[in-house]
């Protein structure tokens, strides 16, 4: 479903109902009986709270708190019932995995204590009982007249030790009350009631088809990864009307809860969704979404039509060669011209002069999205056109690099900088631009030896150490760009799978690990100085030479930062 295409529809007269059916092909809307069903909502993963002795100041700088309002609570099996305004405080022990919970009266007088090693549930003892996770720093909603402030929910709230020792929150709560926190957040509350009723039933859709999944101890997230939730903070009168009138109605296929996707804007026709994702399902099937006047039911949204700023293509090489899997050497051809029945692009074909390759439409959005220069704009979708003087085309050609470089070293013109005779063999046998990045600086001196600046690297030339394998190592960019910055150590016990390194104290898991690993190791990276933290949407991780993150909820998306450039830029060089 398209949501601005639906905001047009519900201009145009249309109903909720009517809505759903030009969006989602054969399918009937049922009504079910959801007053059982509890949705798991997992609202915050890997937060470590403050010491008991104070050593640790907490892994976002919150509290790790939990305040009860309007109405009794309890910790189920573990406390008696608290009146409205009491808390429950965690403090974790310093290299175990297991917290010292505290429960505290509204008059903050200590009312129980104990050790919590597995999990707890926090449970609402009235139906005007909410939670708010003073852990949880949320966004202000749109009207909201505070700075910052927390989230706050319905239902109860389950808080379990993760092996390593941080906590992951998880909020069970009623299907028909998690839509109030997600439909305003989704769309304008103010939209046309048709268009917020046919939200209600996708997004309610979207939910029940993931509930009770085996395997995992939480159904949804609370981030576009799923469905974006922001409980009470968010709720509005007119969403809630939208919910209260549409409750338990369900979008099926064969009396089975679809998997209801939907999207901002799709242009002027919907896709099928193998164009989008791996398998072909019948109720997403490529439609036009016009009306009769031939114009886009969505026109009205931000995103129908947008465009880039105008760049040269070398930007587009730099991007390409940032990555392993998308470097080709010199870039020489792109080709857009393999499209689906939307216009939206397929394939990309890449020629260079080492290789030529295919990668998926969404792929290649996202490497433009995330390697090229933020003033280029963003690709928001992959439907487009590809613009050059005078004319529109699939194709588009990159000229090859400028003649009359220094010999023995190598011209990159994206940024006008030639990779030093020096570092050019211990360049390329380390991975070229996809590990380093391109050349920011010519070789200079810095504190009595030849060093030159890299987009994620700063190489150094130690000629005392001719005839070893440190001829050129490495800077310690990620030293220095924490510098003054105290990360506390991690467990040493840590879970199977993870690698701790006792010199620096922390341990590197999951994905992290796997792209270190495969990536260099210490010789590229050198140990790591932090465990991995939330920082501005990115999950990161700090190392002797390096920084790693990916975007949270997408651990497959690692990459090394910039780290020569933000510490050129810091130091005004740049």
């Amino acid at each position: 479903m398209s949501q601005w295409g639906a905001y047009g529809r519900a201009l145009d007269g249309q109903t909720a109902e009517e809505i759903v059916h030009a969006y989602y092909s054969d399918v009937a809307i049922e009504q079910r009986d959801l007053s059982q069903q509890q949705l798991r909502v997992l609202i915050s993963d890997d937060y470590r709270a403050p010491a008991v002795d104070g050593s640790y100041a907490g892994s976002n700088g919150l509290r790790g708190q939990i305040w009860a309002w309007g109405g009794p609570w309890e910790i189920a099996g573990l406390s008696d019932p608290v009146e409205a305004g009491g808390r429950v405080e965690f403090s974790s022990y310093p290299g175990e995995a297991k917290y010292l919970v505290q429960i505290f009266n509204s008059q903050s007088v200590r009312v129980g204590q104990f050790d919590m090693y597995r999990w707890i549930r926090l449970r609402p003892l009235s139906a005007s009982t909410t939670f708010q996770v003073w852990y949880k720093e949320t966004t202000p909603v749109p009207g909201g007249n505070r700075a910052i402030y927390y989230d706050v929910f319905r239902g109860g709230m389950r808080v379990i030790v993760r092996p390593g020792g941080t906590l992951r929150t998880i909020n069970e709560v009623d299907v028909e009350q998690y839509l109030r926190g997600v439909v305003p957040v989704e769309v304008v509350h103010d939209w046309p009631l048709e268009a917020l009723r046919a939200q209600a039933m996708a997004a309610r859709t979207f939910a029940v088809s993931r509930i009770a999944r085996g395997g995992v101890d939480w159904d949804v997230d609370d981030t576009p990864f799923s469905q974006v939730y922001m409980g009470v903070n968010a709720e509005e009168p007119e969403t809630d009307l939208a919910v209260f009138t549409t409750a338990g109605q369900v979008i099926t296929h064969n009396g089975a809860p679809i998997n209801a996707l939907y999207f901002s804007s799709f242009g002027s026709r919907t896709e099928n969704s193998e164009d989008v994702f791996s398998a072909a399902q019948p109720w997403l099937r490529s439609r036009p979404d016009v009306d009769a006047a031939g114009l886009p039911y969505d026109a009205l949204g931000p995103w129908t039509g947008w465009s880039t700023s105008e760049f040269a293509m070398s930007h587009l090489a730099t991007a390409l060669a940032a990555r392993a899997n998308t470097d080709v050497g010199q870039l020489r051809s792109i080709d857009f011209s393999d499209r689906s029945e939307s216009g939206a692009v397929r394939r990309v074909t890449i020629a260079g002069s080492s290789r030529q390759i295919t990668v998926a439409g969404e792929f290649f959005v996202q490497v433009f999205n995330v390697r090229t220069p933020t003033e280029l704009g963003l690709l928001y979708s992959h439907n487009f056109e590809v613009v050059t003087p005078g004319r529109t085309t699939p194709v588009a050609l990159i000229p090859g690099p400028d003649p009359g470089i220094e010999e023995g070293s190598f011209y990159y013109p994206q940024t006008g900088r030639t990779v030093s005779p020096q570092f050019l063999d211990f360049f390329r046998d380390g991975g070229g631009i996809a590990t380093y990045g391109v050349p920011l600086t010519t070789p200079r001196n810095e504190g009595g030896k030849l060093v030159q600046y890299f987009e994620k690297a700063r190489l150094e030339l130690n000629p005392e150490l001719a005839g070893t394998p440190y001829l050129i190592t490495l800077g310690l960019l990620g030293s220095e760009l924490t510098a003054g910055v105290s990360f506390s150590p991690d467990p040493a016990n840590t879970a199977q799978g993870d690698a701790f390194f006792p010199e620096t104290g922390h341990s590197v898991r999951g994905a992290m690990l796997d792209y270190f690993r495969s990536n260099g190791g210490i010789d590229r990276f050198g140990f790591p100085i932090s465990g991995q933290i939330a920082q501005g949407g990115l999950v990161v991780q700090h190392f002797q030479r390096a920084r790693l993150e990916h975007p949270a909820g997408f651990p497959d998306q690692v990459v090394a930062a910039n780290v020569g450039s933000e510490l050129l830029q810091g130091l005004g060089r740049l």
